[in-house]
């Protein structure tokens, strides 16, 4: 006689979803979360409060800022940077999967309160992305730096792509949203400064070479978006005091661009 699977309760499928995308366990038992870092840390926490031991929206900033933390980082080889940003696509693969044919045999209710949940967690993992490109020494500097991250995901899928580059453009709409009025401008220049690093290769010192179009391309996702735009002008490289004249082509966030030849 067959039985019917019990189904799960709110904070089991939160635990199994959350689980998943942050690629860690609070269960180092469980077989089928094997591969995922477990943090008996936070389980023991969790325990010692007299908490469920879940991964869940009341918990999974506790679980995020246990798997940044140093030894972590560290021990996985994948810099924080990395992490958050895969773990922010897998988040919104997700929310893509829910919203879509798959989320409509889902009880309306039920996976618009998932889906508030996933949304959560992607402002919290954009959050700590700024806030690793602001502060990088909070963390441990393990792999790429961040703007180096983002710099060849505009690069990559910016062009030539449109799926890829409708998922690089959400994600520079939701760092411009989460830090249009708290130090984007600072973000922004690391991801320019960037940029010119890259001019400076010789592959790229021409108006006539892919990699100088490219180079262009990715400067007009970037503007593509107002307030980053705007905050072009704040960025603390943009026109430095006692800078003119040739200096302005090594002195200023834009200046590198201005020594291409055709």
């Amino acid at each position: 006689m067959s039985t019917l699977k019990a189904e799960k309760t709110p904070e089991q499928w939160q635990d199994d979803a959350l689980s998943s995308i942050l690629s860690v366990t609070l269960d180092g038992s469980n077989t089928k979360r094997q591969g995922r870092r477990c943090l008996q840390s936070v389980a023991s926490e969790l325990h010692e409060e007299g908490m469920p031991v879940l991964i869940t929206k009341a918990t999974m900033e506790r679980v995020l800022v246990a798997r940044l933390d140093a030894d972590e980082v560290a021990e996985s080889g994948i810099s924080v940077f990395d992490y958050l940003l895969g773990s922010w696509r897998a988040v919104r693969l997700v929310i893509e999967n829910l919203s879509g044919a798959r989320g409509k045999a889902l009880d309306a209710s039920v996976r618009e309160t998932r889906i508030g949940v996933l949304r959560d967690l992607q402002t919290l993992l954009v959050s700590y992305m700024g806030l690793s490109l602001q502060v990088p020494d909070m963390f441990a500097r393990v792999g790429r730096p961040g703007q180096r991250t983002i710099v060849d995901a505009v690069l990559a899928e910016s062009v030539e792509n449109d799926a890829n580059k409708a998922v690089i453009s959400e994600l520079l709409a939701e760092l411009v949203k989460r830090f249009a009025d708290d130090g984007l401008p600072e973000i922004l220049a690391l991801i320019i400064g960037e940029l010119g690093l890259r001019s400076l290769a010789r592959s790229n010192r021409s108006l006539l070479q892919p990699g100088f179009r490219k180079l262009l391309e990715a400067l007009e996702t970037l503007t593509a978006y107002r307030e980053i735009a705007q905050a072009f002008v704040h960025m603390p490289s943009f026109d430095p005091e006692e800078c003119s004249g040739r200096r302005m082509q090594t002195g200023t966030a834009l200046g590198i661009f201005m020594g291409f030849s055709a």
